[in-house]
């Protein structure tokens, strides 16, 4: 699959809302975040990555379908030792439906890639402590 001009920029537009235990706080690709730093330093982790296992490669799939992936990549994440919250990623025109996601406490860009890769992803958004969320492809 070719990830299009269009696709990144739709990725890129997209608001990675994570749900802390103290508030929901919004990321956004190539925008830095105070707030979710201060939240990374007050849990130890550097780094965090939102990732979702709905819609492979970007292809639609029924409900059903993305809820038993994301229940399959939760698990998972959970058995390799990831601190898991809630997230989604929301198109701010409201023009497709939320995708249900997680934040991955502690996990590099690297990780965040391969899992990416293993739950047929696009792509994933990092977060480093003090610098800028980016959004990152899992594959050319």
């Amino acid at each position: 699959m070719t990830i299009t001009p269009e696709l990144i920029a739709a990725y890129k537009s997209t608001d990675f809302e994570v749900q802390t235990p103290e508030a929901n706080i919004v990321l956004r690709a190539d925008q830095t975040n105070p707030e979710f730093d201060k939240f990374l330093q007050s849990r130890d982790a550097a780094t965090s990555v939102v990732i979702t296992a709905w819609n492979p490669w970007s292809e639609p799939r029924s409900r059903e379908e993305n809820e038993e992936a994301q229940r399959i990549m939760e698990d998972q994440m959970r058995n390799a030792g990831f601190v898991l919250l809630p997230a989604a990623g929301v198109d701010p025109t409201g023009d497709w439906e939320p995708e249900q996601s997680f934040c991955a406490l502690g996990m590099t860009e690297e990780e965040g890639i391969l899992w990416g890769t293993r739950f047929q992803q696009n792509a994933v958004i990092t977060h480093e402590k003090g610098r800028a969320s980016k959004l990152c492809l899992c594959h050319p």
